[in-house]
């Protein structure tokens, strides 16, 4: 059966096949986590209960300041299972400067009124200095 919407489809999906799996991950060490729907989705429900008790709700803007992985994929369905809106910012890396970096973030944040953002252990002191009340966390 075909749902109405995304979030639909992916629990027909995650009843239907929930010990299948659903994506690989390749690391830069070319070592591979390989995820079930099941545990994919379980890890995005985590996300969306935790944008959830920090206050965000449907239609809430959410930046995602996060290395490519399982965790940023995670995260941004936990997102769009709360119903919130879910953008990806490119993750800071040796070619860009740190500086413009934080500074296009903070750009970023106040003209699109961002509410949360998830980000890195390392990077949550900077983006709180940049985030005048709204959440920003790490995942855990």
């Amino acid at each position: 059966m075909i749902g109405a919407t995304l979030v639909e489809n992916a629990r027909v999906l995650l009843e239907a096949q929930g010990r299948r799996p659903l994506v690989t991950f390749v690391a830069e060490d070319e070592s591979e986590t390989t995820l079930t729907r099941a545990e994919f989705f379980a890890g995005a429900a985590n996300y969306a209960a935790a944008l959830e008790n920090a206050g965000i709700q449907s239609g809430d803007l959410v930046v995602l300041v996060m290395e490519q992985g399982h965790a940023v994929m995670q995260a941004f369905w936990g997102a769009i299972l709360l119903g919130a809106i879910p953008s990806i910012f490119p993750f800071v890396n040796e070619k860009l400067d740190r500086e413009h970096y934080f500074n296009s973030i903070r750009q970023l944040i106040g003209f699109e009124g961002v509410r949360a953002v998830i980000t890195l252990e390392q990077f949550t002191d900077d983006l709180r200095e940049t985030l005048a009340g709204a959440p920003v966390g790490a995942p855990t």
